[in-house]
């Protein structure tokens, strides 16, 4: 592919994929064939946490290698600052082509998330499947539609499409390495797969369970999840296993995309000469603990995430069963590229080529959620409640065996993960004072060490102006 010895490096993010429900990760229905099949040529990391739990500030963790309190784009300031040096900004300091698509409308120029690439494509007409349907019917619209890239906007078909035809281009350079990022919302809230991905799911085996599915209208219903976490709309166990099935169904849509995707890679020889990473930037609560979507809360649902490495430094058909950090990725790519980081971010320790070497892990993993500022107004249209119930900045620190969660508002949790993986006992209060306070002495030492970066203030206000991406993320219920 290129005539560097430098790898390309290849990130696909499939937003809001929890790892209990990926089939590799021994879920019960064939969500992800494709994803499996790719598994066995590269190592699966079993126990990968989340920094957040949602997009920015997660995403910015990869990016930087640092922490949300560290980096800064979080609820409260959903803006990575131009002085923090990213994983785009220092691979194209160093010879790489950078190139980013985006289905989320959080990679926007004023949240700063496509800092460093020198080509970002951002899909900012959400997930309608109109324009799919046109170019099924009429080849000179799919013509058309190629030559203007009006390509489908939330499809990560139409999405890997353009991935290839950018890839195609750069193939024709062979000189130089190259880095590739996309990121997909095919299982993010609204769900909508289309009735082949239902069926795949179903194992063609029911039918009224099909036409539910196929007809249920709060699968469309963005903001469903709002009133739901206030109480206000009432999904029984039923309703509930639909938006299980339909997230499914959309999981397995996106696996078919990455499927297309990774064989052209192979057929290629692209993936000969690249490190391709598959990874979620946080789960997704599907009635889980009360909750849907991925907001106020640091459980497992949202935190642990799957996460697959392909290419040279991982041993294929492994898997690594100690803990690790997305934000790891930001070390463990630089490595990778063998490249010495003038910003002095480079930590081989903690690179997971190092702790595969060593069957090591990270004893502590440390999660963050500010206040909930960016869907607080999303929240007051419905109910004045979130102040009391929501409103609190929450951090946790968590082993292998337990969890402990410290919330601003005083409404600690303490799990044992490790008798109770669904965290659904909180035992804070049958625990000793004297145990407490070593995982509270753990989160202040963690937070005391912190190296916060100066915030730009002044560009606050810019935040979020552009009417169109509001009204996107007003439609998913964050504003």
């Amino acid at each position: 592919m290129n005539n560097s010895k430098q790898p390309n490096i290849i990130v696909l993010i499939l937003d809001a994929l929890r790892a209990d429900h990926v089939s590799c990760y021994g879920y019960h229905r064939n969500t992800t064939p494709n994803i499996d099949r790719l598994s066995e040529q590269g190592t699966v990391f079993l126990e990968t946490i989340a920094t957040a739990p949602w997009t920015v500030p997660s995403v910015a963790s990869i990016f930087t290698g640092l922490y949300p309190s560290e980096h800064g784009a979080t609820q409260e300031y959903p803006r990575l600052d131009d002085h923090v040096p990213t994983l785009a900004q220092i691979l194209s300091e160093n010879g790489y082509e950078t190139i980013g698509f985006s289905t989320n409308p959080w990679f926007n120029k004023e949240t700063n998330l496509s800092k460093g690439f020198k080509e970002f494509k951002l899909y900012s007409e959400g997930k309608s499947r109109k324009r799919r349907l046109l170019r099924k019917i009429s080849p000179f619209v799919n013509f058309v539609f190629k030559k203007r890239g009006l390509t489908e906007p939330g499809c990560s078909h139409d999405v890997v499409d353009e991935v290839i035809d950018s890839l195609e281009e750069i193939r024709t350079k062979k000189e130089t390495p190259f880095f590739l990022y996309a990121h997909f919302m095919d299982p993010h809230l609204p769900y909508q797969p289309y009735k082949k991905y239902i069926k795949a799911i179903l194992q063609g085996s029911n039918r009224k369970r099909l036409k539910q599915i196929m007809n249920y209208p709060l699968l469309k219903d963005g903001i469903v999840h709002v009133r739901y976490n206030l109480g206000l709309e009432s999904l029984k166990d039923e309703a509930l296993d639909i938006f299980r099935m339909a997230y499914d169904a959309a999981i397995r849509e996106l696996d078919d995309a990455i499927g297309n995707l990774t064989e052209y890679l192979r057929k290629s020889g692209i993936l000969d000469d690249s490190v391709l990473i598959i990874a979620s930037d946080h789960g997704e609560n599907i009635g889980d603990h009360g909750l849907m979507d991925h907001q106020l809360c640091l459980y497992d649902t949202l935190l642990k995430v799957p996460l697959i490495i392909v290419g040279n430094g991982f041993p294929k058909n492994h898997k690594h069963k100690k803990q690790v950090q997305l934000h790891q990725l930001f070390y463990t790519i630089l490595e990778a590229t063998g490249i010495n980081n003038q910003a002095k971010q480079s930590n081989t320790d903690i690179t997971l080529q190092n702790m595969i070497k060593n069957n090591t892990g990270l004893k502590d993993a440390f999660s963050e959620y500010a206040r909930p500022d960016q869907i607080k107004s999303g929240y007051l249209r419905f109910s004045s409640e979130l102040d009391l119930r929501f409103s609190t900045r929450l951090r946790c620190v968590r082993t292998s065996e337990f969890k402990y969660i410290h919330s601003e508002n005083g409404n600690d949790e303490f799990y044992d993960i490790e008798a109770d993986a669904g965290e659904a006992k909180n035992i804070v209060h049958s625990v000793s004072l004297e145990k407490l306070a070593v995982w509270k002495k753990l989160l202040a030492e963690w937070q005391s060490n912190l190296r916060v970066y100066s915030r730009d203030e002044s560009a606050k206000e810019s935040i979020g102006q552009d009417e169109k991406i509001l009204s996107q993320l007003r439609n998913l219920g964050y504003m």
